[in-house]
């Protein structure tokens, strides 16, 4: 056995290796994390091939959890954004020991969200909030797994929170949760291209809400998303391009007309009339519906 501080120097590499490997590919395949990730040249496994709970011999508490595809992710979420992780079920009763560790330790764990087969977003320097033994779940906390993005906790702020804080605090926690799965799920559907100019930098690649967190059908699903290069994604919001039902981009009439650089003339109006590309799936093509609505809006503008 390792002792704390070299368990916790190896946890630290993980995250930092999680971190790179996912933001290079939009997540990681699950044979990656079984099989690509070493330390000083020893191989350590990043989940269980068969269990949720990954109990490495060399930590004293859990490295990772899985949450599949067929795990209703989104039905164990609760009010605040956190994850209601169920209790690991085995022959001799349930095997959490390590993970009741973490809780009681707040050692940092990985959430490893399965966004498509065999595909999984990581979520690093999760917290094990809580452990219910009635009702045999433990709570996962998100708020430290990005620390560019506070939220206000007023267990740590002196000053009274407001209810509006609160509401923010929650938006923050749901899209710091939602988003990099979002995202993963939208530019694997798309190839990892941009779905405008092809772009294959993945580095380069977001995935575009077609409607807004803010709007009531603004849900995280591929069909409410494309693949868009920075470029096109900033154009896209700011109404420069629109892109029709039938999946076809609009450049507008004064953008156009201009007359500026080379990223204008080949990056934005050569665009005009170019076809989308899409989804192989036609289940992940974007909502036809969604598109309509946000293209009158383009209109307006034009």
């Amino acid at each position: 056995m390792y002792t704390t501080e070299e368990q916790a120097l190896i946890r630290l590499d993980i995250f930092h290796w999680l971190e790179m490997t996912r933001d290079q590919h939009a997540g990681i395949t699950k044979e990656s994390l079984l099989n690509d990730y070493h330390f000083l040249g020893k191989h350590i496994p990043l989940l269980d091939r068969y269990k949720g709970i990954h109990n490495p011999q060399l930590f004293s508490e859990t490295l990772s959890v899985v949450s599949t595809l067929n795990s209703k992710y989104e039905d164990n979420e609760t009010l605040e954004g956190m994850i209601l992780y169920d209790y690991q079920a085995t022959g001799d009763g349930y095997g959490n020991t390590k993970l009741r560790l973490a809780h009681q330790r707040h050692t940092p764990i990985v959430y490893l969200l399965e966004t498509s087969k065999g595909f999984y977003w990581p979520y690093v320097n999760v917290i094990v909030l809580g452990d219910d033994v009635v009702t045999k779940k433990f709570v996962l906390d998100f708020r430290n797994t990005d620390d560019s993005d506070r939220v206000f906790d007023e267990s740590i702020n002196s000053f009274p929170v407001s209810e509006i804080q609160k509401k923010y605090a929650l938006q923050q926690t749901k899209r710091r949760v939602h988003q990099p799965a979002f995202r993963s799920r939208v530019i694997k559907a798309y190839s990892e291209q941009c779905a405008i100019c092809r772009l294959q930098h993945t580095n380069l690649l977001d995935a575009a809400h077609i409607l807004p967190d803010s709007h009531e059908l603004g849900r995280p699903v591929v069909s409410n998303g494309l693949a868009l290069c920075k470029i096109h994604h900033a154009a896209y919001d700011k109404k420069i391009i629109g892109i029709t039902p039938d999946y076809k981009v609009q450049v507008s009439s004064p953008i156009l007309k201009e007359i500026d650089g080379p990223m204008l003339k080949h990056g934005i109006q050569e665009m005009h009339g170019v076809a989308l590309h899409l989804p192989q799936a036609k289940s992940d093509y974007p909502n036809p519906g969604f598109l309509e609505i946000q293209y009158a809006s383009f209109l307006e503008t034009v």
